[in-house]
């Protein structure tokens, strides 16, 4: 979310990867800020997923339900 507040303009945003790649092939140019927000709001409705734990206490850095609801609240009105 902060990269593509920081360095989306001019309708583009930054570059969108959802599946692993090789670093080499990391040369995807911006992809439109309207698909990277799309994309951050559907990987934070994983608040649903039953698997995701709610919370990381002995964790940290780890994603979490509280981390998706907190995120979500902050950026989604």
């Amino acid at each position: 979310m902060r990269l593509n507040e920081l360095y989306g303009r001019d309708g583009l945003g930054v570059p969108v990867y959802t599946e692993p790649i090789d670093p080499s092939e990391a040369n995807k140019g911006q992809s439109p800020e309207a698909e990277v927000w799309a994309q951050i709001i559907q990987d934070l409705n994983a608040i649903n997923d039953p698997n995701l734990p709610n919370n990381q206490i002995n964790g940290e850095g780890r994603t979490s339900k509280g981390a998706a609801y907190a995120l979500r609240g902050e950026h989604i009105s």
